[in-house]
């Protein structure tokens, strides 16, 4: 594993400040009531601006009732502009959160409401905006940020964490990949800890 000054220096000539911009050009070529909803996701008016705090949380709060009701293809043109590398598995964690335990919070209990798809929505919201903030400056694959994630913004590891949960449960080729991936990371990190137990 990389020091975390070693690791910032790295990301830093990895990232790309007009990530934001160049999204906000790609979703204006979207139909009207797409782009719409893709610029809320971004925090944007149905026109494209930005706005203050408050509005902006507005923003993403309509952009995301309105994701909710979209069908899965019109969803997954949004998610071919947020994320053009790994879209498809997004779509799969969108729909994982149907078996996830629907609370949220320290007091959260394991229930799950799979028929009840509306009990979920508030926890995948969150979610979604938490992936957006994680991967924002960043156009790489999945495997990418799954080795990158402990060094990434503070939710990045809770929501790539079921966006690779998605990928592992397809059971294909990247899904492998990203679960070696993991496992190795963990391994590594037992092994600093050994270490430091001596």
């Amino acid at each position: 594993m990389l020091n975390p000054e070693a690791a910032q220096a790295q990301l830093k000539q990895l990232f790309n400040p007009d990530w934001r911009s160049q999204h906000l050009q790609q979703i204006a070529k979207l139909p009207p009531p797409l782009a719409a909803v893709g610029y809320g996701l971004l925090g944007h008016n149905e026109d494209g601006r930005s706005g203050d705090y408050t509005q902006t949380y507005q923003y993403q709060e309509k952009a995301l009732q309105a994701l909710e009701e979209l069908s899965d293809s019109d969803r997954l043109q949004i998610f071919s502009i947020l994320f053009p590398k790994f879209s498809d598995t997004v779509e799969l964690a969108w729909q994982l959160h149907n078996q996830l335990p629907y609370q949220q919070g320290y007091s959260r209990r394991s229930f799950r409401v799979p028929h009840n798809p509306e009990l979920n929505q508030a926890k995948r919201g969150q979610w979604l905006t938490q992936l957006i903030e994680a991967i924002e400056g960043y156009e790489q694959e999945l495997e990418w940020f799954a080795d990158w994630v402990p060094y990434l913004t503070y939710g990045a590891p809770d929501a790539l964490g079921i966006l690779f949960a998605a990928a592992i449960n397809r059971g294909d080729t990247l899904g492998q990949t990203i679960l070696q991936i993991l496992l190795d990371s963990a391994r590594a990190i037992a092994r600093l800890a050994q270490w430091d137990d001596m």
